[in-house]
């Protein structure tokens, strides 16, 4: 377990940090004398919480407390399985929602990740292997100011920008 505490920082010499409190650990998900039967699953559940600490943020240019894009917590979850000549695995990756704009009355839901892996031995030797990655991902959010006309007054919204595009790969491998 990992335990990171707040930064110290000078007020009156202008140091503008973050402060941020972030607990991580990793825990199997099932007892040992499971994994037989689906694999070995594990997860991992970090969370922080992320504020800025100086008195006067708006002569940073800042409106809020919050650091945008800082993800309150990050689950992922993992299963690697190996079943006679078929093994493979799954991971699943999950940023939870987080703050578009600094005080927070904007907010995004996060997005999740999905990649898949599948292999067969047809032999020592000879090994098949397709994996495909972003099976499932979600678009991350951001915040931003748009003009629906030229002339017209501008409006801030969140705008989703694709993680990455799905992609496949499959190989055969021969060798030690």
């Amino acid at each position: 377990m990992a335990l990171l505490f707040p930064d110290r920082h000078n007020e009156r010499d202008g140091d503008l940090r973050p402060q941020r409190l972030a607990l991580h650990q990793h825990y199997p998900a099932l007892p040992l004398c499971f994994s037989f039967l689906v694999g070995r699953p594990s997860t991992d559940l970090s969370f922080a919480k992320a504020r800025y600490q100086a008195r006067n943020l708006a002569s940073y240019g800042i409106d809020g407390h919050h650091v945008t894009n800082a993800p309150s917590f990050v689950w992922s979850f993992g299963i690697i399985a190996d079943h006679g000549p078929w093994y493979g695995g799954l991971q699943v990756r999950w940023p939870g929602g987080y703050p578009l704009v600094e005080d927070n009355s904007l907010r995004s839901k996060g997005y999740q990740e999905v990649n898949l892996n599948i292999s067969y031995r047809f032999t020592k030797t000879l090994k098949l292997e397709a994996s495909v990655f972003n099976a499932h991902a979600y678009a991350a959010q951001y915040a931003y100011d748009y003009r629906l006309r030229p002339a017209s007054a501008a409006q801030s919204g969140a705008t989703g920008h694709p993680i990455k595009p799905i992609s496949a790969r499959s190989a055969v491998q021969y060798g030690v």
